[in-house]
């Protein structure tokens, strides 16, 4: 008897929506219904910081980056968690 265990995860994907009025950088997380995941930020590629860990009933999730105003440049990048 074969007997399999796998989970497919639907990858997140990560919308640059532009600046606030105030500066703030704003991006959209699209992924499936009920989605967990973290929102990190780095300024090098080498070194995250997770913004949000949160979950998402609808599959989107609008989020504002509020300590980004003072900041020229920041990667983003969105994981899915289990």
């Amino acid at each position: 008897t074969l007997q399999l265990n796998f989970s497919l995860v639907t990858p997140a994907v990560l919308l640059n929506r532009g600046r606030s009025a105030a500066g703030n950088y704003r991006l959209r997380v699209l992924g499936h219904p009920d989605m967990r995941f973290t929102v990190q930020a780095s300024s090098n590629f080498l070194n995250w910081s997770s913004l949000v860990t949160t979950s998402s009933v609808s599959g989107v999730f609008d989020f504002v980056d509020r300590t980004s105003s003072d900041v020229p440049a920041r990667c983003y990048r969105a994981l899915m968690l289990p």
